[in-house]
């Protein structure tokens, strides 16, 4: 059964924009950021149904020289997969500063989307082994739902078993805290989710058939291996299979991304931090001054009220 014959859901227009409370005075239009780490595995269908939803995406190549922005101007964060690994941070130093803001912006309450790679960099950031495995998933494969996951406000409602694409070798501990969601019978954390609003999966959703191509065609040593496994020649006929199998495999992405979304706007704070963007704006003394004084807390005033009142009052004593 198509995960899609199973919910849908609509979209408030209200979704798209930050208001204040009480007003409706609009903030800011929702932004997200988009990292990128190989031209061949762009946001793709994701940043389609980001934009359909009228919201803001910003993409950074950052295999391509792109500087990492700062996470705090945006609302979602999504990480795509990458021909690098986890620890090559001679080879590629933006994985530092990438990592770091992984962390800051999944302990600051901000949904996170992982794929691939984006998974195993959201390990990494909270200090979780990431390593080689035994073997390769290469290919279409099944990866199944835990208990949990029919708990789960993003999986829950998808059959218990799911039709992927896999393309790696590295995989990742569970993160201490976080839930497992899916796994399949080589390795364990298929999609785990940390937190509320951070979500990872190991597995792809969303390549196109010129994309996977490209996979094969940049990874010589996994297209042998692949051919090992299914013989000579083999992989042509998979990429025919493959043309079939799309258009359910990316209706099943839309779906679990657009849950995503929806699930991440709904808790992920967005309101709370545009409050604290507010905040964070060094007020003029004068300004701070007046508000104490129109609270009642302003210690000259608060003094003179005592004095008339026949009481004393020195500076540090409990009010």
């Amino acid at each position: 059964m198509a995960v899609s014959d199973l919910f849908g859901f609509g979209w408030p227009e209200h979704a798209r924009v930050l208001t204040r409370r009480g007003s409706g005075e609009k903030l800011a239009l929702v932004r997200a950021l988009a990292l990128e780490h190989l031209r061949a595995d762009p946001v793709g269908i994701f940043g389609d149904v980001l934009e359909e939803r009228g919201i803001g995406l910003h993409v950074v190549r950052l295999e391509q020289g792109e500087p990492l922005p700062d996470w705090r101007d945006y609302d979602l964060l999504v990480v795509m997969g990458g021909a690098m690994s986890v620890w090559e941070e001679d080879e590629y130093p933006w994985l530092v500063d990438e990592k770091r803001a992984i962390r800051e912006a999944v302990l600051a309450g901000m949904p996170y989307f992982g794929v691939c790679l984006g998974s195993q960099l959201l390990a990494s950031a909270f200090h979780t082994r990431v390593y080689l495995g035994p073997e390769p998933e290469l290919g279409a494969n099944q990866v199944f739902l835990t208990a949990a996951a029919r708990r789960d406000p993003v999986f829950r409602g998808f059959p218990p078993d799911v039709e992927v694409f896999e393309f790696h070798r590295c995989h990742f501990d569970l993160p201490p805290g976080a839930v497992r969601l899916a796994r399949s019978p080589r390795y364990l954390n298929q999609a785990i989710r940390y937190g509320r609003v951070a979500y990872a999966i190991q597995c792809h959703l969303e390549p196109s058939l010129a994309e996977i191509r490209a996979w094969f065609d940049d990874s010589p040593h996994l297209l042998a291996q692949f051919e090992s496994r299914h013989g000579p020649g083999s992989v042509e006929a998979f990429f025919d299979e493959y043309a079939k199998f799309l258009p359910f495999l990316q209706r099943t992405g839309r779906q679990l991304f657009g849950r995503w979304l929806e699930n991440g706007l709904a808790l992920g704070g967005l309101r709370a931090r545009a409050r604290r963007r507010r905040r964070s704006a060094p007020r003029p003394r004068s300004c701070r001054r007046a508000r104490r004084a129109r609270s009642g807390a302003d210690p000259h005033r608060r003094a003179a009220r005592l004095r008339a009142g026949g009481w004393k009052w020195r500076a540090g004593a409990p009010r």
